[in-house]
């Protein structure tokens, strides 16, 4: 969600992911009809210049402001307009059914149901709110309702104003990938981010991100439930796990399947509400975020679930020299978050 509705769209503009273990930085322009990757850069680990290495750590908050510095200045990134993601955890969102009233006798009504779901005083949140024309009918409206607390606002705010940077709006992260991979298509969509730290869960339908999810799964958990099964280190295990994933090793597909399976659950559940609440049985799932490139992860996923399951390449859209062609391959899964919110704000 938004929280800069009069935000004037810019030539050129930086996307900016801090994630629990990584930052991820994408400058993107817009011009001659062309959205065009001017730069990017990564941090993982003491990685910068998009040179990735793997770390279950978490990044403390205070090296961040120096580590977007740092990248910055590697990469030579002299774009100043920021857009940043809020992460599904640090969010309170919910669907809240009302009969069907004129715009303003619905903010209200929002405004006071909101009490009921959000577990802190309003005063301590920023709210905004979006109705699903496509789940409402002539009686009743249907209003995707999301909560994030003020104090992560005001962190980001800060954090920029450190680096001499501009933040020129801020988004739900699940908004800013569902951007950069589904682009066009208005079939309902799953979205599978699996990142180091957790799993977003999120339908998309019609354009519209309406339902989200967190779950506990994480790329971390998969490496250490390895690392401890076979006896490795941690970054071996962590090597392992790519390389071999549910398809090359049976005894480490033995491990990861399990967990793999718990999170299935989840977007089974998920659908399920989903369909409930009138929204349409999804028709494919897109596989993003760092920790999905597990070999063998998508056929897996598509025989459970029984949905057609793709890698989403969130630099499909983009214009770029084509000696980056392996690279953007590579690290696609990764930036998905990056390049939607950069997305989000050029021409």
């Amino acid at each position: 969600m938004i929280w800069n509705p009069f935000q004037q769209k810019i030539e050129s503009v930086l996307g900016i992911d801090l994630g629990t273990s990584s930052v991820k930085l994408v400058e993107i322009s817009h011009s001659g009809g062309e959205k065009k990757l001017i730069n990017y850069g990564e941090f993982i680990g003491g990685a910068v210049d998009g040179v990735v290495q793997t770390s279950t750590l978490k990044i403390p908050d205070s090296q961040i402001a120096s580590i977007i510095q740092e990248i910055i200045g590697a990469t030579k990134i002299t774009t100043r307009d920021v857009v940043v993601a809020i992460p599904v955890f640090s969010s309170f969102s919910t669907m809240i059914e009302f009969p069907t009233v004129s715009p303003t006798e619905l903010e209200q009504a929002v405004i006071y149901q909101a009490r009921q779901y959000i577990p802190i005083p309003l005063v301590e949140v920023k709210i905004d709110w979006l109705p699903i024309d496509f789940l409402s009918n002539t009686k009743t409206t249907k209003v995707l309702v999301i909560a994030v607390p003020n104090d992560v606002i005001n962190k980001y705010y800060r954090l920029l104003e450190a680096v001499k940077l501009n933040l020129v709006a801020l988004e739900l992260e699940t908004f800013s990938v569902a951007r950069a991979l589904i682009n066009e298509n208005l079939a309902p969509t799953i979205i599978l981010d699996m990142g180091g730290h957790s799993t977003d869960i999120c339908i998309s339908e019609k354009g519209i991100v309406a339902v989200h999810h967190n779950s506990s799964l994480s790329g971390s958990e998969l490496s250490k439930v390895i690392s401890r099964g076979m006896g490795v280190s941690l970054s071996r295990a962590e090597e392992l796990k790519i390389q071999k994933g549910l398809a090359g090793d049976a005894q480490i597909a033995d491990l990861l399947i399990p967990l793999i399976n718990t999170v299935l659950a989840d977007v089974q559940k998920i659908v399920q509400d989903y369909k409930r609440q009138g929204g349409s049985e999804p028709t494919s799932l897109i596989l993003t975020g760092g920790s999905s490139r597990l070999t063998g992860l998508g056929d897996y996923i598509q025989k459970i679930l029984n949905i057609k399951t793709v890698t989403g390449d969130s630099f499909a859209h983009l214009s770029y020299p084509s000696v980056l062609k392996d690279v953007t391959q590579d690290i696609g899964p990764s930036f998905s978050v990056a390049i939607g919110l950069a997305l989000r704000s050029i021409l």
